[in-house]
């Protein structure tokens, strides 16, 4: 536990140095008192403070629930959840996105209950991940579809989150839920942590899933997770 906590630490050590610096030279810059800033130019600044402090706030907060999820599972509390509603509800929250517009989503349930003992905020959270990995990573008019499917005979209640984007490459499907990776397709100053993929991952897991990828270059990108129910 205590080997665990230390690399913990040291992760975030890493990762926040950087944007932490372009703060601290911003601030020195300000600070001196040498420059006479244009509005223009000190709204550029504030824009690259407020992203750099939300991404060392996101990178915290998974950095936090990635070490909860490895360490502490048994603190986790289970409730049984109707799952139409459940993804339904998510998918509205994109729906009504007004920064999403150029984005579309549809959500195709089941016309029947369909219950899982989930977290929700867990769950919710795995959802989005996946999510916002096919916005993140597809241009403008992409469509994402989000089925929920069920095999009465096998037990089986399967997620689907579909796009029809750009696709990955053998490598990037080979390190999807590699912690840190950011796969091939993107740049050094991607806003990701590297951690959403993984989190996914660990929340699946967490919940008994089972997790696949299906992606070709050019023809889209298909997550499929599995639990069984009662």
């Amino acid at each position: 536990m205590e080997k665990t906590k230390e690399e913990w630490m040291a992760g975030i050590s890493h990762d926040l140095r950087t944007p932490l610096s372009t703060m601290q030279g911003y601030g020195v810059l300000l600070e001196s008192g040498q420059y006479d800033w244009s509005k223009e130019e000190l709204m550029e600044i504030g824009q690259t403070i407020h992203e750099k402090s939300n991404y060392m706030l996101n990178l915290i907060e998974d950095f936090s629930l990635s070490f909860q999820l490895k360490n502490k599972p048994g603190q986790i509390i289970f409730e049984k959840t109707e799952m139409n509603q459940f993804l339904k509800e998510i998918l509205k929250n994109y729906q009504r996105d007004k920064t999403l517009a150029y984005y579309t989503f549809h959500f195709k349930g089941l016309n029947q209950s369909a219950f899982l003992s989930i977290n929700q905020k867990l769950f919710k959270r795995m959802i989005d991940n996946l999510i916002y990995n096919a916005i993140k990573h597809n241009p403008k008019g992409t469509i994402i579809w989000v089925y929920l499917e069920k095999d009465q005979e096998k037990n089986m209640l399967t997620i689907t989150i579909e796009d029809n984007g750009i696709g990955m490459d053998k490598e990037t499907l080979k390190h999807l839920f590699t912690r840190y990776y950011r796969g091939t397709n993107t740049d050094e100053k991607s806003d990701g942590t590297g951690l959403g993929m993984s989190i996914a991952k660990q929340i699946a897991d967490l919940h008994k899933g089972m997790i696949s990828v299906q992606s070709e270059k050019n023809k889209g990108t298909t997550v499929t997770i599995q639990f069984k129910y009662e």
